[in-house]
């Protein structure tokens, strides 16, 4: 059998290996984490849990972008850590979710990256619970989407906004979550294809010296050029895990999350907080693991690619 054959087979078998795993993993899910009682909540209002809807993600009725071709070398430098490296990202945190849920992914024995939509009930709490634990925090910082849904959040960026009006809105959310390294955008497919409103968003991210993660919830997002132009340290997201929320849909996103890792040394995954995404990450990254993966926070991945690298030039200028 030639070696690109038994490649394939391999990967054919790992993908069918994470599959069942995560099946399996759902199944105990669905027993572990079932809601708890009011008391047990991070607050009293009613439990939810995200919906199996890319409106909800991204604002708009169109999926998500499929990641770009992955080209190599992609990172500005090379690693110490030759190893692929995966940083997860998992959106949607301060609503109140089920407490226990919550904890499962904070206390992952991987490191992640716990980001959180400010201006909630439970925000300023997970924060802080995150860090406790060891995780990197960012803001799920609410941008305006194609869709009028969800446009209630307190600190939603609209289109039209003002650069001092984006600048009163990042000061407040980095006051109320000071643990955050970075910031991803929440929903945004108007907001992010607005070439004028991301220069005023990466300029205030610039002043607050925060990494910034293009969610990527539009094609025509002008989001990580922006970054780029105004030397603020940025990557973009790879692959949603989990628009489709069954657990082997999850668990074949994260072996195609993987591939692009083991291609070009690097990958950002974005999950939300679901007990499907929980339960397959559960069971696939002690895979990885074993396979020679390493996992670690989007911002500390982008400090390894040369991030600080980016607020030193953009000093210099």
């Amino acid at each position: 059998m030639g070696r690109k054959k038994r490649r394939s087979l391999l990967s054919t078998l790992n993908l069918i290996s994470w599959t069942l795993a995560a099946l399996i993993w759902g199944g105990v899910a669905l027993w572990k984490y079932q809601p708890s009682p009011p008391a047990e909540t991070y607050s009293s209002v009613e439990l939810r849990e995200t919906p199996a809807d890319p409106l909800f993600i991204t604002g708009s009725k169109i999926l998500p972008p499929k990641p770009p071709a992955v080209e190599e070398p992609a990172q500005s430098k090379p690693m110490a850590d030759e190893r692929p490296v995966i940083a997860l990202i998992i959106d949607d945190f301060g609503p109140a979710w089920n407490q226990k849920l919550v904890d499962g992914f904070i206390n992952l024995p991987f490191e992640i990256t716990i980001s959180v939509i400010p201006g909630n009930r439970t925000s300023v709490k997970v924060a802080q619970s995150a860090v406790k634990a060891g995780k990197e925090v960012f803001i799920h910082l609410p941008l305006e989407p194609e869709e009028r849904i969800a446009l209630d959040e307190r600190d939603m960026i609209m289109v039209g906004a003002s650069g001092e009006q984006v600048r009163k809105i990042i000061d407040r959310v980095t006051d109320e979550i000071p643990e955050a390294v970075g910031i991803n955008n929440h929903m945004g497919s108007k907001a992010t294809a607005d070439p004028k409103l991301m220069e005023f968003l990466a300029n205030s991210v610039r002043r607050k010296r925060l990494r910034y993660v293009d969610s990527r919830t539009s094609e025509r997002s002008q989001a990580l050029g922006a970054m780029m132009r105004e030397g603020v340290p940025a990557v973009g997201r790879d692959v949603f895990l989990d628009v489709r929320s069954d657990s082997a849909s999850v668990a074949a996103q994260i072996h195609e999350l993987a591939s692009i890792a083991k291609r070009r040394g690097w990958a950002v995954g974005i999950g939300h907080v679901k007990q499907s995404t929980l339960a397959a990450v559960e069971a696939a990254f002690p895979l990885l693991e074993v396979e020679g993966f390493r996992f670690v926070g989007a911002g500390k991945l982008i400090d390894e690619l040369g991030g600080e690298e980016g607020y030193k030039v953009a000093a210099k200028q």
